[in-house]
């Protein structure tokens, strides 16, 4: 899979790309390393138009940004480089759709010093039964 050229859709090999590239960020990030698998403009996402395509976009912005930031004797960035990059997180965050608004609920969970956030979608954290469900940060 990681030296495989992928044509996305929405297909079961899509599916296993994605998952693929999310567990690769996440051992790169935990040997802090860059990732294995190589990350071109063929595999970006399409342009969002669902949940999904949204929760893609951000992964495949996160590997770029582990790749150029993790990899062995890469030099250090540059203001441009890393405002280009911040440009590319914020645009993804500001076309987010409604449904990836959280529900605050401050008082209907056990007092902290954090604040309880509602969670109605599966994407919003590991919740397979789709129901909504609180966590605290």
């Amino acid at each position: 899979m990681a030296s495989r050229e992928i044509y996305l859709t929405a297909d079961l090999l899509s599916a296993g790309y994605w998952n693929y590239l999310r567990e690769d960020i996440t051992v790169a990030l935990i040997e802090q390393r860059s990732l294995m698998i190589t990350l071109s403009g063929q595999n970006a996402p399409p342009e969002p138009t669902d949940d999904l395509d949204f929760a893609n976009s951000i992964t495949f912005l996160l590997g770029k940004i582990i790749n150029r930031c993790l990899s062995i004797d890469s030099p250090a960035l540059d203001l441009l480089e890393w405002e280009a990059m911040k440009a590319d997180l914020d645009n993804w965050k500001s076309s987010l759709p409604p449904s990836f608004d959280v529900i605050e609920t401050p008082g209907l969970r056990i007092q902290s010093s954090f604040p309880s956030i509602w969670a109605l979608r599966s994407w919003h954290g590991n919740n397979p039964s789709n129901e909504p469900f609180a966590f605290s940060f």
